[in-house]
């Protein structure tokens, strides 16, 4: 009950300008290299309605004073890397087969040698076995972040308009907020998806949406970006980035929801969150600040 991820190392050996956010060349990555493995399974998944079987952090270079990520431009040479996770075993078999015997990964039509790869098995369970009873935690929004308003609320515009005589459907709209509802659905989706371990997702979703979990603050505010991905075809998004405090009030805390918070949330390190996670939108750092004490039995 495994899942895994893939962390390709190479160097860059020139300065790159990416006309877009970096990890949409993470992600034509991906599918350019499983189509030539394995083009049925690449065709099913780009084309495919449902959630795709992967997660993409986008490029990171590796700096003396740490990671930076690159959201369109690398300056100078540097080594770098970039990471998937992968949640169907056939797809990360085929991708990874293609991969070792190309032996550079691709971007702007330019090769780089890969000096290594890193894989690593992630046992589903582990997420369970870790956790404990979350009260106070941030997380930092690394990538640009969005999610969609969930479907009662757009039912409710479509009957709005229906009431004043309009017949056409809500539109669709970006959320780029850290709505707690909103990120908890997002991770949810992923793990009742491709997760074989239960948890008590619908428990969990409805205290959430009670008022279980609250934004406590934004220690250094948030920022938002509108990213284009075929500008020519004004094709766009809107998503933000920061660190956002949040915690869970007293008066609606429960132990069970509080574990079963933890490890969705421990786990969104390798899902992502929000739209676009498949182009390394969404990525997330989760740092819990405090637990309570588990009662005992």
């Amino acid at each position: 009950m495994n899942f895994i991820t893939l962390t390709f190392r190479f160097f860059i050996f020139k300065g790159l300008t990416f006309n877009y956010f970096s990890g949409y060349y993470v992600r034509g990555f991906f599918y350019s290299t499983l189509r030539k493995s394995n083009p049925e399974l690449a065709e099913k998944i780009h084309n495919s309605k449902t959630l795709a079987p992967f997660s993409s952090r986008t490029i990171f270079l590796e700096q003396s004073n740490g990671n930076q990520i690159v959201f369109n431009k690398v300056g100078s040479p540097s080594p770098a890397f970039f990471e998937y996770s992968i949640f169907n075993e056939e797809v990360s078999r085929s991708f990874l087969e293609q991969v070792i015997q190309d032996g550079s990964v691709t971007l702007l039509n330019e090769k780089f040698p890969l000096s290594q790869i890193d894989m690593q098995e992630i046992d589903w369970n582990s997420f369970i076995e870790s956790s404990k009873p979350v009260k106070k935690f941030d997380i930092v929004f690394l990538t640009p972040t969005y999610f969609r308003l969930p479907p009662v609320l757009l039912n409710r515009y479509e009957a709005r308009l229906e009431l004043a005589g309009v017949k056409e459907k809500a539109p669709y709209r970006y959320y780029p907020l850290p709505d707690p509802s909103l990120l908890i659905r997002s991770i949810a989706k992923i793990w009742r998806t491709f997760s074989p371990v239960k948890l008590n997702l619908t428990g969990l979703i409805s205290w959430v949406s009670a008022g279980g979990i609250a934004v406590s603050g934004y220690p250094s505010g948030i920022r938002t970006y509108k990213l284009y991905e075929h500008e020519k075809a004004n094709k766009w998004v809107v998503g933000f980035t920061g660190r956002v405090g949040f915690s869970v009030p007293n008066d609606l805390f429960n132990e069970s929801l509080a574990k079963n918070l933890d490890a969705l949330l421990r786990f969104s390190k390798f899902s992502n969150v929000g739209g676009g996670r498949t182009a390394g939108l969404g990525m997330v750092e989760y740092i819990p600040l405090e637990y309570a004490e588990e009662s005992e039995g």
